[in-house]
């Protein structure tokens, strides 16, 4: 059962990067020993993403927990930490499970996605929307 899980996610999860993906590391990362995963796939066959680690909440909110350092959502300078993912391409992402999320944030590369956040900040809410190009992009946390 493990195995199929493992292999079930190293197919959507894998980290988009110039180096191969390591399956050891991700039977720890996503096998219940961690539920954060970087909004990215496999390397092959051009499949690239936008180097955003989320984090699902019980409520069904995708939280930013980290932006992957050169990846294309911190050189965009507009998300941050504590976002939530409300849209990707037109497409509600809220309530979504990780791998419906996963599968609206990659693609090939050099096509680019519409993502609508909203930012809490203290009893204000701000929303915003960033258009971002996936792409190649290395890891050095995973």
């Amino acid at each position: 059962e493990n195995s199929l899980i493992t292999d079930a996610i190293m197919e959507i999860f894998s980290c988009c990067s110039s180096r191969m993906f390591d399956p050891e590391k991700a039977r720890g990362d996503f096998t219940g020993r961690s539920d954060e995963y970087a909004a990215s796939t496999k390397t092959t066959a051009n499949v690239c993403g936008l180097g955003i680690a989320l984090k699902p909440s019980k409520e069904g909110f995708m939280f930013v927990k980290r932006l992957v350092p050169g990846g294309p959502a911190e050189q965009s300078g507009e998300i941050q930490v504590g976002d939530i993912l409300e849209e990707v391409g037109g497409k509600n992402a809220l309530g979504k499970d990780r791998h419906e999320v996963a599968r609206l944030l990659t693609g090939e590369e050099g096509t680019s996605v519409s993502l609508r956040f909203r930012r809490p900040v203290e009893a204000n809410v701000t929303y915003y929307n960033v258009r971002l190009t996936r792409t190649v992009f290395e890891d050095s946390q995973q």
